[in-house]
């Protein structure tokens, strides 16, 4: 996978760049960080863990992705209670 990098000058001025030509300065538009190095997700609504994203995503956006959740990932049940009673 090819990740776009964005312009340094986003992250350092001119002059840092300038003053220190030897160092690289990356600035990539996004990452891909694997899962299970995903302790919480710090979002407007506060600290949630991963598993609670997409309870967010219903909640806040009204996206219908519960059905999908509950085939791919095998939603246990009390999870799926939970959000009923939320």
């Amino acid at each position: 996978m090819e990740i776009e990098e964005r312009d340094p000058r986003e992250i350092v001025d001119e002059k840092f760049l300038k003053e220190n030509p030897n160092v690289i300065v990356r600035n990539p538009a996004f990452d891909v960080t694997p899962p299970e190095y995903i302790d919480a997700i710090i979002t407007e609504e506060g600290l949630i863990p991963p598993q609670a994203a997409y309870l967010i995503l219903i909640e806040k956006f009204g996206w219908v992705i519960q059905d999908y959740f509950i085939s791919k990932y095998s939603l246990r049940e009390e999870d799926e209670d939970w959000y009923q009673m939320s």
